[in-house]
C-alpha cells in the first residue's frame, strides 16, 4: 500500500509482489502457460513489469525500459486502472482502440492471446486472487 494507505503505485515493487501472489495462484493462468516460455512485459509511462515464464516457473518483477521482452502492453496509468477495475473494459477493446499498444511481436501476442486475457483477469478487481481489491485500491466489482 502506499504510505497513505491508497492502493499501491501501479507497476511498484508493492504491486509487483501482489501481482506475483495472484498470478501465481490462478490456475487457469497457470495451466495456460504450460506451452508458453518468453516474456511479457506491461508498462505505462516510465514504469514497467516483467511476467517471464520459464519451463516450470513463473516470474513477475518490475522492469526497465530496456529489458528484453516478446511482446507487451504499453498504456497510460488511466487505462491500466481501468482495465483492471471496470467489468465493461477489455484488452482488446482498448487494444483494438489504441488506449494500449502492442510493443514487440504482435504475431506473438495474438498467438498468446488467451494467456494474455487470463493474466489480465487474475490482476483485476474482478479477480478473486487480488481480494478487497488490493492492487487498485477499489472493491472487488460484484460478479
Amino acid at each position: 500500500m502506499s504510505e497513505a494507505g491508497g492502493p499501491p503505485e501501479l507497476f511498484g515493487a508493492a504491486w509487483t509482489g501482489i501481482a506475483r501472489a495472484a498470478l501465481g495462484a490462478d490456475a487457469r493462468v497457470r495451466t495456460e502457460s504450460h506451452w508458453f516460455r518468453g516474456t511479457i512485459r506491461l508498462a505505462c509511462p516510465e514504469r514497467y513489469v516483467v511476467v517471464q515464464f520459464g519451463e516450470s516457473e513463473l516470474t513477475v518483477r518490475p522492469g526497465r525500459e530496456q529489458d528484453e521482452f516478446r511482446f507487451g502492453f504499453v498504456g497510460s496509468a488511466d487505462t491500466w486502472t481501468k482495465l483492471l477495475t471496470d467489468s465493461r473494459a477489455s484488452l482488446n477493446r482498448l487494444v483494438r482502440s489504441g488506449d494500449i499498444e502492442l510493443d514487440g511481436d504482435r504475431v506473438g501476442a495474438m498467438q498468446s492471446w488467451r494467456l494474455n486475457y487470463l493474466i489480465i483477469e487474475a490482476l483485476s478487481t474482478r479477480s478473486e486472487s487480488v481480494a478487497n481489491g488490493s492492487l487498485t485500491g477499489q472493491p472487488v466489482a460484484a460478479r
